[in-house]
């Protein structure tokens, strides 16, 4: 608030002296005018590690120290009440046996998992959310050993009170996040597409063919053990849209979520849709505001704790940040992946010495980051070998882990490939891994860059072979 004449705020003087009425508005006027921004800072994770920031990107510190390639830190989430906000995390390999959900204090310490850590089966992401308040954590368990479909789950930090929305049809739910501020409701992608099971009732509110278009679904779970929500779902969608990561402003006005066209070759940009914005009648599709620029690679968007702007991973391992209404993006981080906006307020100047606690002025060797990656063809024959476009941020080695994709989904790695790139622009060819041609199938590819002991977040892609 401008607190001179022309700014709005007047004085009324009586005989020389402000009135009491005016006195006091001027007081509150400029008490208002002098009050600090809202604290907050961006956790974020760098080389298998937990690390911490200024919401500008400045005195970026290291926030755990245990993290390594074998059992990396690789979600991040974060409360947005208080002055030390509870974070939810996830660590471990995929499909290794030390995957772990649960919290850890905003200095590193009182890493705890989940009593309910058991149940909380990986979701390929690891995504998990904590609430506004720091009580509750979500997640996306399989409905069972076999099943290749997911539910949304949430459950107190302490591991009471689990609320389920169980696997009633065509769902299949993940990055599940809060749907209100409270907690009380849940708030997922559906993969399953816009035929939404809701009982035994098939609903489609897009009326699109396409039904594996990933929507949006927000409900409240029914009482423990139930088969059915407490809520009707809410539904967000759009016929030509796929949605992925959504999270709910803290003043629960808005949704922000990466969207995605369904084409060929498409990825992801940020959007919001207000919470009002459901689908109700065919052919109405969810009002979207476009942050970001469509295909702009743009994922994991995350609300500062004042709702007014958002967070959120850009390609090659950047970290912006850009006004909730939209504006010009700022890039703050490099060699930096899952930002969570957190109501922390960053210390200066102190170090816990070694081992968890955050160290000021870290020096790891940082790897270069993926300002581009892709594949040339997504489908190749075996023979002609597989062509990867790599733009880095600086000289390094290129891992490329070659996953082999089986029944039910279950990957097996077939090789690993080191790859020299150079600063800009690469393009690499691989035609063998350990002296042979790839089999027809499906493949993940693992891929991430070294520097030293350091490695960078991990990116995928998907691969099809034919003979």
């Amino acid at each position: 608030m401008d607190a001179t004449p022309g700014g709005g705020v007047g004085r009324a003087n009586v005989g020389g002296r402000l009135s009491a009425s005016a006195g006091l508005a001027l007081l509150i006027a400029t008490l208002v005018f002098v009050a600090p921004a809202q604290a907050s800072s961006i956790f974020f994770l760098r080389s298998d590690n937990i690390w911490v920031a200024n919401p500008d990107g400045s005195d970026a510190q290291q926030v755990t120290s245990d993290g390594s390639a074998a059992d990396p830190y690789n979600f991040i989430s974060s409360a947005k009440e208080g002055s030390a906000p509870l974070l939810a995390f996830h660590r471990g390999t995929e499909g290794a046996s030390n995957g772990e959900y649960g919290t850890i204090s905003p200095n590193g310490t009182g890493e705890t998992a989940n009593p309910h850590n058991g149940e909380m089966v990986d979701d390929e992401q690891f995504f998990t959310r904590i609430d506004n308040a720091g009580n509750r954590v979500t997640w996306a368990a399989k409905q069972n050993t076999a099943a290749q479909s997911f539910f949304a789950s949430s459950v107190g930090v302490e591991g009471g009170s689990p609320q389920v929305l169980y696997n009633l049809g065509g769902m299949d739910a993940r990055n599940v996040t809060f749907g209100e501020p409270s907690g009380a409701s849940l708030l997922f992608t559906d993969t399953g597409g816009n035929y939404y099971f809701n009982g035994n009732v098939e609903e489609d509110p897009c009326e699109d063919s396409d039904i594996y278009l990933p929507i949006l679904v927000r409900q409240t779970p029914g009482p423990s053990g139930s088969n059915t929500g407490a809520s009707e779902p809410v539904l967000y969608c759009d016929t030509s849209t796929q949605f992925y990561d959504p999270a709910l402003s803290p003043n629960g006005q808005l949704i922000t979520a990466q969207a995605e066209s369904n084409q060929v070759g498409s990825s992801g940009q940020v959007v919001t849709i207000p919470i009002g914005g459901s689908v109700s009648t065919p052919h109405v599709v969810s009002p979207m505001t476009q942050i970001t620029p469509a295909n702009s690679g743009d994922s994991l968007p995350d609300f500062s704790p004042d709702s007014s702007q958002i967070v959120y991973q850009g390609p090659g391992e950047t970290i912006y940040t850009v006004p909730a209404a939209g504006g010009t993006p700022t890039q703050i981080l490099t060699s930096a992946s899952v930002p969570a906006w957190s109501s922390y307020s960053l210390p200066t100047g102190t170090s816990s010495g070694p081992g968890p606690g955050i160290v000021p002025g870290n020096t790891l060797l940082v790897p270069p980051s993926f300002k581009s990656l892709s594949l040339k063809t997504r489908t190749i024959h075996a023979r002609a070998g597989l062509t990867l476009k790599i733009a880095l941020s600086g000289a390094g080695t290129v891992v490329v882990e070659l996953e082999l994709v089986g029944h039910h989904h279950k990957l097996k790695l077939v090789g690993t490939v080191k790859l020299t790139g150079k600063a800009g622009a690469n393009s690499f060819t691989i035609k063998r891994v350990h002296g042979h041609t790839l089999a027809p199938g499906s493949y993940k590819l693992v891929l991430y860059t070294e520097n030293g002991s350091s490695k960078s977040t991990t990116r995928t892609l998907s691969l099809t072979v034919k003979r």
